[in-house]
């Protein structure tokens, strides 16, 4: 009896270390807010419109985003 609850004990913890080990990968990146930039683009009108914030990037989905 002790022995197969030595068993089940490692094959539990094992699984939460896997968990834990999946669950802690995320995206690199920096903490820190981008740096505002200004960009002049031209609208469907031909004038040109500043804009002022951070730099648009593409959010590409990663496979284990449900789990973050």
């Amino acid at each position: 009896m002790a022995q197969g609850l030595t068993g089940i004990a490692t094959k539990i913890a094992l699984v939460l270390m896997v968990a834990l080990a999946i669950s802690a990968c995320g995206r690199r990146g920096n903490l820190e807010a981008p740096q505002s930039t200004s960009t002049v683009t031209i609208d469907e009108n031909g004038n040109e419109v500043e804009t002022i914030g951070p730099p648009e990037s593409e959010d590409k989905p990663f496979i284990l985003d449900p789990l973050l």
